[in-house]
C-alpha cells in the first residue's frame, strides 16, 4: 500500500487533478456575458469571503451556472456547496 501511494505517476495525476479542479468552470456563454476568458483569473465571492481562481471554459456546464470543486484548499473558505456566489474578472492593478 505505501509503494502504491507514494508511486511517481500517481503522485503526477494528483497533482494534475488538483490543478484542475483547483478552478471556476463556466459555459463559455456565461463566461462572455461576464467578459470572462479562459486562463483569466475570476474573484469569487460568498458571503463575505472572496477567492481568486482561474477560469476554465467547459461547455458540459449549464449556461447561467458554475462549477466550483468543494473540499480542497482552495475552496474551504467559501460558504454552502449549492448557494449563490458573485463572480467577476479579477483588476490586476
Amino acid at each position: 500500500d505505501g509503494l502504491v501511494r507514494r508511486a511517481e505517476p500517481l503522485q503526477t495525476a494528483q497533482t494534475i487533478i488538483e490543478g484542475d479542479v483547483a478552478t471556476v468552470r463556466l459555459h463559455p456563454e456565461t463566461a462572455k456575458k461576464l467578459n470572462l476568458t479562459s486562463g483569466q483569473s475570476a474573484l469569487v465571492q460568498q458571503d463575505n469571503h472572496k477567492i481568486s481562481l482561474p477560469v476554465l471554459l467547459d461547455e458540459r456546464i449549464a449556461q447561467g451556472a458554475v462549477w466550483l470543486a468543494g473540499g480542497i484548499a482552495a475552496t474551504n473558505s467559501l460558504g454552502d456547496l449549492c448557494g449563490e456566489i458573485d463572480i467577476q474578472a479579477e483588476n490586476k492593478s
